[in-house]
């Protein structure tokens, strides 16, 4: 990642690793970095969502989810950024 900083598959791949892994502080800081060069990312939104939603931060959660959704344009994504709203909408107050 340090040779490649620009290149955001390694981030989105090492983010999934992370989340994998249940290191949710080092997927999340993946995530950020991606989104910081690629705003509109809609894997990294909905990932990063998920990791909010394991971390209890739901409002963070729905707002990246929601973003995400408005940027999605392939019909297997959407599933998916789908499946995470409902997510966090079936975790009420926590998760």
């Amino acid at each position: 990642l340090a040779q490649w900083p620009a290149e955001t598959g390694l981030q989105l791949g090492a983010g999934n690793v992370a989340l994998a892994r249940g290191q949710l502080d080092v997927a999340a800081r993946y995530y950020e970095q991606l989104l910081a060069s690629a705003p509109r990312d809609v894997a990294a939104l909905t990932n990063l969502a998920e990791v909010r939603r394991r971390q209890g931060a739901l409002a963070e959660a729905q707002r990246l989810a929601q973003r995400a959704l408005q940027y999605v344009t392939a019909a297997p994504l959407r599933a998916a950024v789908l499946d995470t709203l409902r997510l966090i909408s079936s975790c009420g107050a926590h998760c």
